[in-house]
């Protein structure tokens, strides 16, 4: 019914908190994965939180993708994390950074199950280390009743 479009119909949240370090410009798997099991019609809202270290002084920064099974759901195509800081006396820092992509046509049918993966690239191949200190990141999946 009409009546139900909008509804959060379910919450699916993963976490990893196992430190992780990239360090290439290709992309690969972060290792923060969920899987959900959409209806019919619905959207999938997909919350992202990934905790990064990076350091200012030798321009590390890092982007991601975000895929269904095997098609993107979301890139962001920049590859630095935080930009426009030109104060290089400044070294390392951990930063959460955040998207939330709608999937706005995931192609459930109420039995299949779907995957969604995080994948990360580095600017210039340097390294990038993700969840230090005991920091966590997430992938939370909503279903939205369409």
């Amino acid at each position: 019914s009409t009546s139900s479009v909008g509804k959060v119909l379910q919450v699916i949240q993963s976490t990893l908190t196992s430190q992780a370090t990239h360090a290439s410009s290709s992309l690969g798997d972060l290792g923060l994965s969920a899987s959900i099991t959409p209806q019919t019609n619905s959207k999938v809202l997909c919350l992202v939180s990934i905790h990064a270290s990076l350091d200012y002084k030798t321009n590390r920064g890092y982007g991601i993708k975000l895929l269904r099974d095997s098609s993107t759901v979301y890139e962001d195509p920049i590859d630095y994390a935080i930009q426009g800081n030109t104060n290089a006396s400044v070294g390392d820092g951990r930063v959460r950074s955040d998207w939330q992509p709608l999937d706005s046509s995931p192609g459930g049918n109420g039995s299949t199950s779907l995957t969604y993966k995080i994948q990360v690239r580095t600017h210039g191949g340097r390294t990038v280390s993700f969840n230090e200190g005991s920091c966590q990141s997430t992938l939370t999946l909503l279903e939205i009743a369409g």
